[in-house]
């Protein structure tokens, strides 16, 4: 615990999505480790807001514009009344960051780098980042990827991959969505409907699995655009594959690890990835995990789930058939994984380094 630190995280909404409540997370475990701990939203409030402990100091900026003196000048005024050291920004808040940084210099920036298009680095622009980066104190990476391209591409050398984590929600029984379907035969996929996670894959793979097992259903938990191009593909698939009394799409819920509880089986279709806080949360939640293998998901899951490479439709289905066949191996994932996670991946192992690195840095 170190009361000198003074920390207020940034971020640009509060949206659910992983970058987002890894922030509120961040900011919720560092309540009792450091003198001050706030959290800045930027451009959007969410459902995330709810989630954030009565003990962080929050303050939102309603930023609308990429230079936006009204906002700086409420977060600049927040800083100063409440002592703050260091600004840790999340993903593009960095933007925002620095522009607070060169109105008041003494303040330190922490970049917490969520890329979720690791497997696609090559094609990542680093022009900016690079450009911008002598303004931080500190890079950390969630993933071992990001951060061998953050020491090779940026102009910061204080760089260090630091863990996403489980921290548990507070929760209003009140809010928890009920999941259709059979008992004990539910399929849940917790990824903001994009096209990074491909769920059309997950839909092409899961459709071969009804054929067989007519009864299963599969549950998708994210925030999606009704609008979006990507949207529309998936509702036409689930239409056109006959899957739509096994396909349901509830948008983003709170009390997650509640809502995983009903499930039995955890999954992850993405074609890029960092380290995805989902497959951290199916293994709290104490399901056994399909995953593809991107990013960091192979490292987090390893012997304790079934991986599986992007775009491989039949042994995607393969390994929902496995599953579901198997109760026994079921639980035997389920409660090897779980301990895995549980020891690995929970917030006073990352909260400790998180406080190390602002320290050191």
């Amino acid at each position: 615990m170190s009361k000198s630190l003074r920390v207020l995280q940034i971020i640009d909404t509060l949206n659910a999505g992983g970058a987002e409540r890894m922030a509120v997370q961040i900011a919720n475990g560092l309540v009792d480790k450091t003198g001050f701990s706030g959290l800045c939203c930027t451009r959007e409030e969410g459902v995330l807001k709810d989630s954030l402990s009565h003990k962080v100091n929050y303050l939102f900026a309603k930023k609308n514009k990429i230079i936006d003196f009204s906002a700086l000048k409420t977060v600049l005024r927040f800083c100063k009344k409440n002592e703050i050291t260091i600004l840790h920004a999340h993903s593009t808040s960095y933007i925002f960051a620095i522009q607070l940084k060169i109105l008041k210099p003494s303040l330190k920036i922490v970049w917490h780098d969520h890329f979720g298009n690791s497997e696609f680095l090559e094609e990542r622009n680093s022009f900016l980042p690079s450009l911008v980066s002598v303004f931080y104190s500190g890079i950390i990476s969630v993933n071992k990827s990001l951060e061998a391209w953050a020491k090779h591409n940026l102009n910061c050398k204080k760089v260090e991959c630091i863990n996403n984590f489980y921290s548990k929600d507070k929760c209003n029984s009140a809010n928890v969505v009920k999941l259709k379907g059979c008992d004990e035969k539910r399929i849940v996929a917790l990824a903001n409907l994009r096209p990074q996670k491909d769920h059309g894959f997950l839909l092409n793979s899961f459709a071969l699995v009804v054929k067989e097992f007519p009864d299963w259903t599969l549950h998708l938990l994210g925030s999606y655009n009704e609008s979006s191009d990507y949207f529309n593909s998936l509702k036409i698939l689930i239409t056109s594959s006959g899957l739509e009394n096994n396909v349901f799409i509830y948008g983003s819920v709170t009390c997650v690890q509640e809502v995983l509880k009903q499930a039995d089986i955890g999954v992850l279709s993405s074609k890029s990835e960092g380290l995805p806080l989902a497959l951290i949360e199916y293994g709290m939640a104490g399901l056994p995990v399909i995953t593809t293998n991107v990013g960091q998901c192979k490292d987090v899951v390893d012997q304790d789930g079934l991986v599986i490479n992007h775009g491989d439709v039949n042994n995607f289905a393969k390994a929902f058939k496995t599953l579901i066949k198997d109760i026994d191996l079921r639980k035997q994932l389920a409660n090897t994984y779980y301990t895995k996670i549980n020891k690995h991946y929970t917030a006073n192992i990352s909260l400790t380094k998180i406080c190390d690195f602002y320290i050191t840095h």
